[in-house]
């Protein structure tokens, strides 16, 4: 009987690298608990992206007229 041998599955590389994208919205503390969590699971490293919107482009997105 011939023994056929079965394909080799390569492994999925796990994340190195995370980039956690936040803001000044409540959900930027949970964004970097959640970052920190996949980063400690994958041994991988976080880089955070803090955007910062100019005032005036706030204040036109809130005036309607």
């Amino acid at each position: 009987m011939l023994k056929h041998a079965l394909p080799r599955i390569e492994k999925e590389p796990a994340m190195t690298r995370i980039l956690a994208c936040i803001d000044a919205s409540i959900y930027a503390t949970s964004v970097i608990e959640h970052a920190a969590w996949a980063a400690s699971q994958s041994g991988g490293e976080i880089e955070v992206l803090h955007v910062i919107q100019r005032k005036d482009a706030v204040a036109a997105r809130r005036d309607l007229s």
